[in-house]
């Protein structure tokens, strides 16, 4: 429950962006015909990336900080 409440709080807070609301705020403009096919892509490519890279390096700083070394899986 924590780990939600805190990612609410980032995304209310910091103005942090959902790659599931851009892809639907993104069609809805492609629909009515306020963005390019073009630009609805490239946004769609440029969030999934930086999403990637930011998961990437949270799992790094996880990685670093040893939170697993212990465990038994």
């Amino acid at each position: 429950m924590i780990r939600a409440a805190h990612a609410v709080l980032q995304i209310l807070v910091c103005g942090a962006e959902l790659y599931t609301s851009l892809c639907a705020y993104m069609t809805c403009a492609w629909w009515e015909g306020k963005v390019r096919k073009r630009d609805c892509v490239r946004m769609w490519v440029s969030s999934w990336m930086w999403n990637f890279v930011g998961c990437a390096i949270f799992v790094g700083l996880m990685y670093a900080g040893g939170i697993y070394k212990h465990k038994d899986w």
